[in-house]
């Protein structure tokens, strides 16, 4: 058993499928490879989720909690006092 963690945004950028399978090649070791045994989903995100602040495609309770945090933050790092007032 081992683990690689990729970027799977450069991997899956433009894919779409229900149908996803991994398969692992060990190209040290001739003729040594797995596949992964169920298929599983890759997807991209609706763009107009807008609301979707956790990044994980699903406006939520954590969406909200994200929101809730930075409430009343002020964007401008010239300026903190910038805010008060608007």
């Amino acid at each position: 058993d081992g683990e690689f963690i990729w970027d799977s945004n450069e991997i899956t950028k433009d894919v779409n499928s229900v149908e996803c399978f991994i398969q692992i090649i060990d190209a040290a070791a001739s003729g040594t490879w797995d596949m992964s045994d169920n298929p599983f989903t890759v997807f991209q995100c609706e763009e107009s989720l807008t609301a979707d602040l956790t990044g994980d495609c699903f406006v939520d309770i954590d969406d909200f909690a994200e929101f809730a945090y930075q409430w009343l933050d002020c964007g401008n790092p010239h300026d903190e006092t910038w805010c008060i007032g608007q």
